[in-house]
């Protein structure tokens, strides 16, 4: 296997795989709800389930039809004009409209905040501004909408003959609607009505445009990105609709002048409360079912916190949607509080709702113990087993936001386990014929994980050479073909771990945990994943170096164990950084690489990338790189993401210089430790390091597009006082996406050598003047390839 075909995948790419899940209605009954009836004597967390069931199944009130002129509705930086039409509005779902139906003329108007917004818009729509007709639009919402139609509004007795046409199209974007595993409109509404919520409330509509069929509007401050804008598509026999995004934005006030998301992230997205520890049991009675009881501690962020939501997936499986309930069904059958006394709570879709029995409190921390049952363990080797990467046990936020944890893992006594945290104790329970393990973690984290099967630990350790710190290393390998791997491989990868930690460390600063535990999954799987304190490697990793190729070992297991820093240490706050995990990582394994084969292990290297990063370039920007849909996405995310982001941060350290780009780095691991942090908290961290701006950079590599070519000429002219005038004349194809560099001249002697001049290309086309003491016999740019681009002399 060569080296391009390992696919370095780090934590990120298998949950962004397998998070989206399906519904299944759990069985478990709960008791009655306690909380208080809202406002309008409803009491929404007695009645939940039958609210819950009427949202999509809910009519328009079809006997009262609104006439509607010029009426603006306005959602963050996008308006919904409807120039004149006729509304009906949804039947009242416990005394609440929540939904209606515009036809007529209307027209949708939006600019996104950003480039890397208004490129994708671009490439989705053919304009960088959104300004769509629409004739039909499906309206949901728990925002009080329906107000606004009615006090704009005049009733419109002729609109009864529009009443068929109206219901129609609710019938069918209702059922596109449910159908969707991201969207919880439902849970959020019950969420924001029993707490009595402010500022929680979403509002959707789908536009039947005249241009490009239906697109849909989302506005929900429940997430990262309050806004977006997607259409969909429909696949296979049984044309089921999957949503793609056409450009997602935080809100506009979230953003500076230049279009640079300025709000920290800690304070944007799901903002109910966090959870700060887990305790989990899980118990694998056999290779299909685990049986799991998580106690979940939480800090309350809001005062009168009357439930709580959690993710929670009914179904596992990436395949299927909310249709189909036949994939690693998850089911919870208790929830209690921590006095023991059972707590009201409904489990439907991807959603956990528990009412409490008494309001909490900002700062009072609140625990719950839920106990259920999942079918996520998978088959890796016919000696082990995995579990998905599915939030099968109570989760809330980004990515199931950081929290310490506990867990205790019992499994059938011919198994041994692996995974993340510290190692407490490790011990077989004869009189339940199992082997148990516990696994704590005093950090917080995301993205905790274990591995378990017939699994052969090594131990070891590495001492750091700046701390004094040892951490314990285990490997844990399983047989291949009917043979272990053979300890004197085993004992290479102690070595090379050893070595990679030391080369890490002088980067980056200290390891950050206590122990990191590497594990072998089944081969084939052409990919490795690097969770907290845990690596899992593609089987291949563990046999002969040569079977994957020259130097892939080395990238492949540097890769993982760098996101130790990038993706565990310092996390990613949403999709548009996710290149923050996989680009670091890659350009870490990249530097390790050139500390073992030297330069032409890095010139290798950066070839490589480089050749990659072309074909995906024009895709997308690296901040969009998740956005991407489509059959070749997966390899146009990687060509982003794991070659042209490192390459990117290649220029980066060229350009800081290797001692600024240290205390750059040392600097973001320690200021962002234990964070989830934006790309923007990046930059300011290297601004601060090299007492300079690089937003320009980072505008032109990261939130834009363009891989520039260069072609340039030269001349020699003889001066006077018997120097020489070069002058070399440079241009780049792309005048659009041109960019602005420190550009590498050779000037090249037979005799003598000639220092590197550095000169800034700020134009399309440009002449840059050099006074040399001879008469170069060439001139040559960027020899030692220092900028990602192509380059090419004429004549």
């Amino acid at each position: 296997m060569s080296p391009a075909s390992v696919r370095r995948l780090g934590i990120v790419m298998l949950a962004i795989a397998l998070a989206p899940a399906v519904a299944v209605r759990s069985p478990a009954q709960s008791p009655t709800a306690p909380a208080p009836a809202a406002a309008g004597g409803i009491d929404f967390g007695a009645q939940r389930e039958a609210i819950f069931d009427a949202f999509y199944k809910t009519g328009l009130d079809t006997s009262k039809a609104y006439t509607v002129k010029d009426l603006a509705i306005k959602k963050d930086n996008v308006t919904l004009l409807l120039k004149q039409g006729t509304v009906f509005l949804l039947r009242p779902i416990a005394g609440e409209v929540t939904g209606a139906v515009f036809l007529g003329d209307g027209e949708a108007q939006m600019i996104p905040p950003n480039r890397t917004q208004r490129y994708m818009l671009k490439k989705a729509s053919g304009a960088e501004i959104l300004q769509e007709q629409f004739t039909e639009a499906a309206l949901r919402f728990c925002d009080g909408t329906h107000r606004v139609i009615i006090g704009a509004g005049s009733p419109d007795p002729g609109g009864v003959d529009k009443a068929e046409r109206a219901s129609k199209v609710l019938e069918e974007r209702n059922a596109w609607l449910n159908g969707d595993r991201d969207l919880q409109l439902e849970m959020q509404l019950l969420e924001a009505r029993i707490s009595g919520l402010k500022g929680q409330d979403f509002f959707v509509a789908d536009l039947h445009t005249l241009r490009h069929d239906w697109l849909l509007y989302l506005y929900n401050p429940q997430t990262i990105h309050e806004n977006t804008l997607m259409t969909s598509e429909t696949v296979g026999a049984k044309g089921r609709r999957y949503f793609i995004d056409w450009a997602r934005w935080h809100k506009s006030g979230d953003y500076d002048q230049a279009g640079h998301y300025v709000m920290l992230p800690g304070r944007d997205g799901p903002r109910v409360m966090r959870i700060a520890n887990n305790d989990m049991t899980l118990t694998l009675e056999n290779t299909k079912t685990l049986q799991w009881t998580s106690t979940t501690t939480t800090n309350p962020l809001i005062d009168n916190l009357r439930a709580l939501r959690f993710d929670l997936v009914n179904n596992a499986s990436v395949e299927s949607h909310w249709y189909d309930d036949s994939f690693y069904p998850v089911r919870v059958t208790s929830v209690v509080s921590a006095d023991g006394q059972p707590l009201p709570f409904m489990h439907r879709r991807d959603q956990l709702l528990v009412l409490l029995p008494q309001p909490a409190r900002l700062g009072a921390p609140v625990s719950i113990t839920a106990v259920g049952t999942a079918e996520v363990i998978y088959q890796v080797t016919p000696e082990s087993f995995g579990l998905l990467e599915a939030p099968f046990y109570p989760q809330y936020g980004e990515r199931g936001g950081r929290a310490t944890f506990h867990w205790t893992i019992r499994a059938p006594k011919q198994f041994t386990m692996a995974g993340s945290g510290r190692v407490v104790r490790e011990f077989l329970d004869k009189d339940r014929g199992q082997n148990v393990i516990e696994l704590q973690s005093d950090i917080p984290v995301n993205f905790p994980w274990a591995l378990f099967g017939q699994l052969y630990k090594s131990d070891g350790s590495y001492t750091s050479e700046s701390t004094g710190k040892t951490v314990h290393l285990t490997i844990h390998t399983t047989t291949i073909g009917g043979s272990g791997t053979p300890m004197k491989k085993v004992q290479g990868f102690f070595e090379q771990t050893q070595q990679i930690l030391k080369t890490f460390e002088t980067v980056y600063g200290p390891y950050p945990y206590d122990e990191l535990h590497i594990a072998q999954m089944g081969p084939g799987l052409g990919f490795g994943q690097g969770p907290p304190y845990f690596v899992q490697l593609t089987g291949e990793a563990f046999s002969d170096v040569s079977s994957l190729g020259s130097g892939s070992v080395h990238g492949f297991l540097s890769h993982e164990i760098a996101h130790q820093w990038w993706g565990n240490q310092v996390g990613w706050a949403s999709e548009d950084d996710d290149w923050l995990s996989e680009g670091f990582a890659e350009y870490a394994a990249g530097t390790y690489i050139q500390g073992l084969q030297k330069q032409a292990g890095l010139q290798r290297t950066l070839d490589d990338w480089r050749l990659e990063a072309k074909n995906a370039d024009k895709e997308a920007p690296i901040a969009a790189a998740s956005m991407l849909n489509g059959p070749n996405a997966a390899m146009y995310r990687t060509g982003l993401l794991y070659n042209k982001a490192p390459y990117v941060l290649h220029m980066l350290r060229v350009q800081l210089g290797d001692e600024t780009y240290l205390k750059a780095m040392r600097a973001i691991q320690e200021t962002c430790r234990n964070q989830d942090v934006s790309t923007e908290m990046i930059l300011r961290e290297i601004n601060r390091a090299a007492g300079a701006d690089y937003s320009s950079f980072f505008d032109q590599w990261i939130w834009g597009v363009g891989i520039p070519t260069f072609r340039y000429s030269w001349r020699s002219e003889k001066q006077p006082d018997g120097k020489f005038l070069i002058t070399v004349h440079i241009g780049q194809d792309d005048k659009v996406n041109f960019k602005k560099v420190l550009m590498p001249i050779h000037l090249h002697s037979k005799d003598k050598t000639i220092p590197t001049q550095f000169r800034p290309v700020v134009q399309p086309e440009q002449d840059i003047k050099l006074l040399s003491p001879i008469d170069p016999k060439d001139v040559t740019l960027d020899d030692d390839r220092t900028l990602l681009a192509d380059f090419f002399k004429a004549g």
